[in-house]
């Protein structure tokens, strides 16, 4: 565990000029350091507030993707930027750091906007999942049906979409809404037509494994999903039942991983079943 950034000898640069942030302290630690090649930071500076992602490059490959600039938190730290220009609420960019050794980098780490106030939509539903809050449950679908289309429509997709990349506040007390709603880890997000496929396919297959997770393996609210997305979101070229099988799979691969850890008990329906039992009801 580290309690201030100067003990890592970081080079922070923003808007490039060189930012020093030595004087930053770490208030919390969400993977330890001294274990995990990834971690993340809540820090502060005064009154200020900012999370870290940090990344440790311990092999050669991932040293030269970093140096090239083609490490995942470069990927990441652009699609940051590509998000926001095109209107989605994400973290805002504060600095981009780096260590090297030998000419070659072996750290990295994005320092963004801290995000207070705010949880996992995630927790939050599997919550209005146990009370049988049907209501609240309806508005997290229209909000998580909203924000998947805004993102394909603005030509972009993520392999790790879901309720649990989105922070809202506490929808007990405020209703779930976009304008509240910040979209966090781009990692795996990527740049694609909007009727792209396979985009689409991977994009919907994530978000559907989340909300069968969410809705406590609820087969009525999983069909809703899938009507609900498929009725928002742009058409993929093909069709949606072929975009539906596509993403089946990945959910059904998903899933099997959940079972496997006794998370989850069984799998949802086929999705194009689903879609045809939603439509004739």
């Amino acid at each position: 565990m580290i309690d201030t950034l100067a003990e890592m000898s970081w080079s922070f640069r923003c808007d490039g000029k060189t930012m020093s942030v030595g004087a930053m302290t770490i208030a919390d630690s969400f993977k330890p350091y001294a274990n995990k090649n990834r971690s993340s930071y809540h820090a502060r500076d005064g009154s200020s507030s900012y999370f870290i992602k940090l990344h440790h490059w311990r092999r050669l490959k991932r040293r030269l993707q970093a140096t090239f600039n083609r490490s995942v938190i470069n990927k990441e730290w652009r699609m940051l930027a590509v998000a926001a220009d095109r209107g989605l609420r994400v973290p805002q960019r504060i600095a981009f750091g780096r260590r090297q050794t030998m000419g070659l980098i072996t750290h990295q780490a994005m320092l963004l906007e801290w995000i207070a106030d705010k949880s996992q939509l995630l927790s939050q539903t599997q919550d209005l999942a146990k009370s049988k809050d049907h209501e609240r449950m309806g508005a997290v679908l229209a909000l998580l049906s909203e924000h998947l289309k805004r993102m394909r429509e603005a030509g972009l997709a993520d392999r790790d979409c879901g309720l649990h990349n989105l922070l809202a506040p506490d929808v007990l007390r405020v209703a779930p809404s976009l304008e509240h709603t910040v979209w966090i880890d781009l990692e795996a997000a990527c740049e694609a037509p909007p009727d792209d496929p396979h985009a689409t396919a991977f994009t919907v297959g994530g978000a559907l494994n989340d909300w069968w997770t969410a809705c406590d393996s609820s087969e009525y609210w999983f069909r809703q999903a899938i009507s609900r997305i498929t009725t928002c979101l742009p058409e993929p070229r093909g069709g949606w039942p072929r975009a539906l099988r596509a993403a089946d799979a990945i959910v059904r691969n998903q899933v099997a991983k959940m079972i496997r850890y006794g998370r989850l008990e069984h799998f949802p329906p086929p999705l194009t079943r689903a879609l045809n039992a939603s439509g004739s009801s």
